[in-house]
Order: C-alpha cells, then sequence, then structure tokens
C-alpha cells in the first residue's frame, strides 16, 4: 500500500453501480452497486459528508476500488482543482485559502475518499466516515 493511502476498502471491484443519491440535508451518499458476479447487492454509504465531486459518470459504471487518501497528499495532488474551486464553494464553504482548508479538514476529522472505477464513474467524497453493507 502506498504512503499516502490511509485504508483500502474491499468487495467492490467490477461492482455495478445501480444508482447513487446525496441527501444534502442529512450529509449522507449512497452508492447502491450490484457485486461482478450477480450474487450481492454493495451499499456503500458515506456519512457527514462535506462535498463530492465525480466525473466520467455514464450509464454503465463499474467500479474498482476506494481508498482513503491522506489529506496532505489529496490537496497536493488536486491544488489546480482545489485553488480554482475554493472561490465557489469547492470543497469548503468559506475558505480562504489551501492553507485553511487543510486546517479544517484536519481540524474537524474529515476523510478523503477517492473512487476509482474500470468504467465511468470515478471522483471523491469528502467525509466524516464510509459503511460498505453486503446485501444477500
Amino acid at each position: 500500500m502506498s504512503e499516502h493511502i490511509v485504508e483500502q476498502y474491499p468487495n467492490i471491484e467490477n461492482n455495478q453501480v445501480l444508482s447513487y443519491q446525496v441527501d444534502i440535508i442529512n450529509r449522507t451518499l449512497r452508492i447502491l452497486t450490484k457485486s461482478a458476479d450477480g450474487k450481492n447487492h454493495i451499499e456503500i454509504t458515506f456519512i457527514g459528508v462535506l462535498s463530492h465531486r465525480f466525473e466520467d459518470v455514464i450509464l454503465s459504471n463499474l467500479l474498482y476500488e476506494i481508498s482513503q487518501f491522506n489529506i496532505d497528499y489529496f490537496i497536493a495532488a488536486n491544488k489546480e482543482v482545489i485553488n480554482e474551486s475554493l472561490e465557489y464553494g469547492y470543497p469548503a464553504q468559506k475558505m480562504d485559502n489551501i492553507g485553511a482548508l487543510k486546517d479544517f479538514l484536519k481540524k474537524e476529522k474529515y476523510k478523503i475518499f477517492d473512487i476509482t472505477s474500470t468504467l465511468g464513474l470515478c471522483g471523491e467524497v469528502i467525509a466524516k466516515e464510509i459503511s460498505i453493507e453486503i446485501k444477500k
């Protein structure tokens, strides 16, 4: 495991995304998937969501993995996007600069969850926790 990865979450390789839902009021984001063998549904729930950014969402998304990144690595790797987006409130409102953002994320104990795919949906979720539940 690379030094910028805090944790990796198993059981989602080649899972097909069936739906995702963002509940802004309750600060949750749920992704419902079907396992590659079609036997199980896996519900991935992010709790205490601050923000998310997804790219390449298509009609047939296949996830690869979810990793929790170190905050310092995330900021360094996404410096350009964050600098361009801070004035629009992403990833956190009322942040004047990247240093303030980094301090805020660490103080409030946010985690950076990176979602990679085999096909389609990828991006990140900034949240307090993650829950992965297998439903047979």
